[in-house]
């Protein structure tokens, strides 16, 4: 392939990409009146883990399994469990964009894990940009949620309260797939988690679920394919598309494009008539500033990474993720060519 045919093929992913993970969170919101939380999460996650079986079957079936990688998912697996029912209850609370804003502190979250964890990237703190952008994501993001027609009420408060969760527990997901990149390939690593949490959610949905998940049954066709459409966007094709771009155009653009998804999100929820929702002007000049701060501190982020690799050659499992998905591709392109090439993903 070309190098222009690469970035244009890179290009498009990140547009679909960015499309996929705009029409998930409104599909939520949608469906927040239809099915309570964890029959839509069971039924969402059930379906995708049939989708990324197949990858599974592949590797299992060539012996290109690795050794260890259904244990090594488990701490990301619990992560990515919690995280997806907090993210999806939230949708219950507050509109869609306040959801999509409210998740913009995940870089931060993450920045203080690899500090925990990873001593070797305290550099990025050093950087004064870096610090100035994190201030802007905080600011921001507080701005947007203290502008609400609702702020104050119980209900946006927790809704608040669960996205923030959802980001804390995505980040935590981020740091805890890591380790397992350096022994599968990314979409391998993440079929598995998904198999993981579908189960998890399925005996949420059979233990709380109203009527233990059977109301789907009361749908009609269209609603149905609605339901699938949510899962496919948000978990089989967004990740997809993401890791497609990742690869052709590099991890920052990617990145830094993603962070636009919350004013995509919030356009549809103004030009869509079931949502009838509007933001203020201070709220989109409040969320302006917050994805800007992200931007800067990916771009700063990425900026010392870079630098790092023309002196030396680290670990590159050890670099800082940008976000939960990035962290699954970041740096392990060697890994994803060998096992996912195996297992017929390419």
């Amino acid at each position: 392939m070309s190098a222009a045919a690469s970035q244009a093929l890179g290009i498009g992913a990140i547009v679909v990409t960015l499309l996929a993970w705009t029409g998930t969170p409104l599909l939520l919101k949608f469906f927040s009146d239809k099915l309570d939380v964890w029959t839509m999460n069971g039924w969402r996650y059930g379906f995708v883990a049939l989708v990324w079986s197949p990858v599974i079957f592949f590797a299992l079936a060539r012996k290109k399994f690795p050794k260890g990688l259904w244990k090594a998912v488990l701490p990301a697996t619990a992560f990515n469990t919690a995280a997806q029912v907090c993210f999806a209850a939230s949708f219950y609370m507050i509109d869609a964009s306040t959801v999509a804003f409210a998740l913009r502190p995940q870089i931060i979250f993450v920045t203080l894990g690899a500090l925990i964890f990873f001593p070797a990237e305290r550099r990025v703190t050093k950087s004064p940009w870096f610090l100035g952008g994190g201030v802007l994501v905080i600011g921001g993001v507080m701005t947007v949620i203290a502008l609400g027609d609702d702020f104050g009420s119980g209900a946006n408060a927790f809704g608040v309260l669960l996205a923030v969760l959802a980001a804390f527990g995505f980040s935590g997901y981020a740091l805890a797939i890591r380790p397992v990149m350096k022994i599968a390939g990314p979409f391998l690593a993440y079929a598995v988690i998904s198999a993981y949490t579908a189960v998890g959610c399925i005996v949420l949905m059979l233990i709380f679920g109203e009527r233990a998940g059977a109301t789907v049954t009361g749908l009609s066709g269209e609603i149905l394919l609605l339901l699938g459409l949510s899962a496919m966007l948000g978990l089989a094709i967004g990740h997809t598309t993401y890791y497609t771009a990742i690869k052709h155009i590099g991890v920052a653009p990617s990145s830094a494009l993603i962070q636009l998804q919350p004013f995509t999100v919030a356009i549809g929820e103004v030009l869509l008539p079931m949502f009838a929702v509007t933001m203020l002007l201070s709220q989109w000049v409040a969320g302006s500033v917050a994805v800007f701060g992200a931007i800067v501190m990916l771009a700063v982020q990425h900026r010392i990474a870079m630098r790092d690799r023309l002196i030396k050659h680290p670990d590159p499992v050890e670099d800082l993720a940008v976000d939960s998905a990035a962290s699954q591709f970041e740096g392990v392109m060697d890994t994803a060519d060998h096992t996912d090439e195996a297992v017929g993903v390419k």
